[in-house]
């Protein structure tokens, strides 16, 4: 059972329309304090290129955002659990975002409970690198302190180029390259995914094709290549 067991960290299950968008932070100079909520929907659940779940996970988010600062909850519900995968989790989030010119840096953590089990409790600090120019090319290294992930880390380059913006509709194509260093496992590139996104104001959706680079990094049979995600998104 533990062996299935690999949190949906911080930012691995992105929203649609965020799919290799920009930070949440970038949208809080609306107002002191804004809130922010979304529900995604996903054909499987899909972590950093690794299928935990078969079956459609459900996905709610609700953060509160002051300035570079956000802080706020996210569950992953799986609507048709099959036998030996994980159950629900519930991750607590937090993170800091300082913007430059053409550069933005965040330093995030995320602590990862599962209900109903006797898994101990997850975490991790991640630090992300964003450019501001074509292609938005995006740096991310987490690091696993606590519970199962603890001593790993994930290495993930990405970017995305926006293809489309007019009349509240947007559309962008991406791409994101992992690699994992485990030191009580194997190491090495994990996967390839490449999404294609849209969104018109409030809603969104995504079209992800992962290709897995080597299969004993991954260590589970029966991946899924292709997954969808839809979204409805409000800020508050």
């Amino acid at each position: 059972m533990k062996s299935y067991r690999l949190a949906f960290m911080l930012f691995s299950v992105p929203l649609a329309g965020q799919a290799f968008g920009a930070d949440s932070t970038l949208s809080a100079n609306r107002s002191p304090v804004q809130g922010y909520a979304d529900i995604t929907l996903m054909s499987s659940g899909v972590s950093r290129g690794r299928t935990i779940n078969k079956g459609p996970v459900l996905q709610p988010t609700l953060k509160a955002i002051m300035g570079g600062f956000s802080a706020g909850v996210t569950a992953n519900q799986p609507l048709a659990l099959k036998e030996g995968e994980q159950d629900q989790e519930i991750d607590l989030i937090a993170d800091y975002t300082h913007a430059w010119d053409i550069f933005a840096l965040t330093l995030s953590t995320l602590r990862a409970d599962y209900p109903g089990t006797d898994w101990p409790q997850d975490q991790e600090v991640t630090l992300k690198g964003s450019f501001k120019v074509p292609f938005n090319p995006r740096l991310t290294i987490s690091r696993g302190v606590e519970g199962a992930p603890k001593d790993y880390s994930y290495y993930e380059i990405s970017s995305r180029q926006e293809i489309y913006a007019k009349g509240g509709f947007a559309s962008s194509v991406g791409a994101a390259l992992g690699y994992i260093d485990r030191p009580r496992d194997v190491d090495g590139f994990r996967h390839v995914t490449l999404t294609a996104a849209a969104s018109y104001e409030a809603l969104s959706a995504s079209a992800n094709y992962v290709i897995e680079t080597d299969k004993k990094v991954n260590d589970l049979t029966d991946q899924s290549r292709f997954y969808m995600t839809t979204g409805a998104t409000v800020l508050f």
